[in-house]
Protein backbone atom coordinates (compact mmCIF):
# COMPACT_ATOMS: atom_id res chain seq x y z
CA UNK A 1 0.00 0.00 0.00
CA UNK A 2 1.26 3.29 -1.02
CA UNK A 3 1.48 6.08 2.12
CA UNK A 4 0.25 9.63 0.64
CA UNK A 5 2.12 12.58 1.41
CA UNK A 6 0.74 16.29 2.19
CA UNK A 7 3.08 19.26 2.06
CA UNK A 8 1.87 21.98 4.12
CA UNK A 9 2.81 26.02 3.37
CA UNK A 10 2.05 28.90 5.78
CA UNK A 11 1.79 31.93 5.72
CA UNK A 12 0.59 35.33 6.57
CA UNK A 13 -1.62 37.12 3.88
CA UNK A 14 -1.29 40.74 4.11
CA UNK A 15 -4.28 42.82 3.68
CA UNK A 16 -4.33 46.67 4.13
CA UNK A 17 -4.84 46.92 7.84
CA UNK A 18 -4.47 42.78 8.76
CA UNK A 19 -2.04 40.37 8.52
CA UNK A 20 -4.74 37.09 8.21
CA UNK A 21 -2.63 33.28 9.31
CA UNK A 22 -3.55 31.39 6.67
CA UNK A 23 -2.39 27.57 5.34
CA UNK A 24 -2.22 25.83 1.66
CA UNK A 25 -1.46 22.47 0.70
CA UNK A 26 0.79 21.99 -1.56
CA UNK A 27 -0.86 19.66 -4.72
CA UNK A 28 0.79 16.19 -5.42
CA UNK A 29 2.03 17.06 -8.45
CA UNK A 30 5.30 18.34 -6.96
CA UNK A 31 4.56 21.44 -5.52
CA UNK A 32 3.11 23.18 -9.09
CA UNK A 33 -0.74 23.42 -7.47
CA UNK A 34 -2.05 24.16 -4.11
CA UNK A 35 -5.22 24.10 -2.52
CA UNK A 36 -7.41 27.07 -1.59
CA UNK A 37 -6.09 28.76 1.50
CA UNK A 38 -7.60 27.17 5.19
CA UNK A 39 -7.70 30.21 7.31
CA UNK A 40 -6.00 29.24 10.51
CA UNK A 41 -6.96 32.62 13.00
CA UNK A 42 -9.46 35.68 12.38
CA UNK A 43 -8.11 37.98 14.38
CA UNK A 44 -6.00 39.50 11.71
CA UNK A 45 -2.94 40.42 13.90
CA UNK A 46 -0.98 37.09 13.00
CA UNK A 47 3.15 37.56 12.72
CA UNK A 48 5.84 34.49 12.18
CA UNK A 49 3.84 31.69 11.75
CA UNK A 50 5.43 28.32 12.82
CA UNK A 51 4.22 24.90 11.48
CA UNK A 52 4.72 21.18 11.95
CA UNK A 53 2.67 17.57 11.05
CA UNK A 54 2.41 14.42 12.72
CA UNK A 55 0.41 12.30 10.46
CA UNK A 56 -2.91 13.56 9.78
CA UNK A 57 -2.12 15.99 12.85
CA UNK A 58 -0.75 19.62 11.75
CA UNK A 59 -0.30 22.19 14.61
CA UNK A 60 0.55 25.75 14.25
CA UNK A 61 1.89 28.45 16.50
CA UNK A 62 1.63 32.22 15.81
CA UNK A 63 3.01 35.46 17.50
CA UNK A 64 -0.76 37.41 17.78
CA UNK A 65 -0.77 41.68 18.57
CA UNK A 66 -4.49 41.21 18.70
CA UNK A 67 -5.10 41.22 22.44
CA UNK A 68 -3.09 44.36 22.74
CA UNK A 69 -5.26 47.60 23.14
CA UNK A 70 -2.51 49.70 21.41
CA UNK A 71 -0.48 46.79 19.28
CA UNK A 72 2.53 47.24 21.98
CA UNK A 73 2.66 43.60 23.37
CA UNK A 74 1.97 39.97 21.47
CA UNK A 75 0.99 36.68 22.91
CA UNK A 76 1.64 33.24 21.11
CA UNK A 77 -1.62 31.48 20.04
CA UNK A 78 -1.93 27.40 18.87
CA UNK A 79 -3.97 25.82 16.65
CA UNK A 80 -4.41 22.44 15.63
CA UNK A 81 -6.32 20.51 12.97
CA UNK A 82 -6.80 16.61 13.16
CA UNK A 83 -7.84 16.38 9.54
CA UNK A 84 -5.05 16.78 7.32
CA UNK A 85 -5.22 20.52 7.52
CA UNK A 86 -8.62 20.67 6.14
CA UNK A 87 -10.10 22.37 9.33
CA UNK A 88 -8.44 24.02 12.22
CA UNK A 89 -9.11 24.42 16.23
CA UNK A 90 -10.33 27.37 18.05
CA UNK A 91 -7.13 29.14 18.81
CA UNK A 92 -5.71 29.12 22.33
CA UNK A 93 -3.55 31.55 24.02
CA UNK A 94 -0.67 29.37 25.17
CA UNK A 95 1.52 32.21 27.00
CA UNK A 96 -1.76 34.58 28.37
CA UNK A 97 0.80 37.10 30.00
CA UNK A 98 0.28 41.03 28.82
CA UNK A 99 2.25 43.08 29.14
CA UNK A 100 4.95 40.66 27.75
CA UNK A 101 6.01 40.90 24.15
CA UNK A 102 5.95 36.79 23.59
CA UNK A 103 7.31 36.78 20.00
CA UNK A 104 9.22 33.88 17.83
CA UNK A 105 7.63 30.82 18.41
CA UNK A 106 8.77 27.28 17.44
CA UNK A 107 6.50 24.09 17.71
CA UNK A 108 7.68 20.08 17.00
CA UNK A 109 5.55 17.49 17.58
CA UNK A 110 6.14 13.71 18.16
CA UNK A 111 3.29 11.19 18.22
CA UNK A 112 0.60 12.98 19.97
CA UNK A 113 2.60 15.09 21.91
CA UNK A 114 3.13 19.02 20.68
CA UNK A 115 6.09 21.64 22.13
CA UNK A 116 5.86 24.99 21.28
CA UNK A 117 8.81 27.49 22.96
CA UNK A 118 8.97 30.84 22.07
CA UNK A 119 10.61 33.91 23.75
CA UNK A 120 9.23 36.61 26.26
CA UNK A 121 10.16 40.33 26.66
CA UNK A 122 9.14 41.90 29.45
CA UNK A 123 7.43 45.70 28.67
CA UNK A 124 8.56 47.76 31.19
CA UNK A 125 6.98 51.18 32.26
Amino acid sequence: MRKEYRDFVICNSCQWSASICRLWTLGSNGGVTFSSPVQVESRGNARAPAITVSGVNVYVAWQDFSTSPIGADSEIFFAASIDGGNTFSAPINLSNNPPTLSRFPSIAASGNNVYVVWSDCKILD
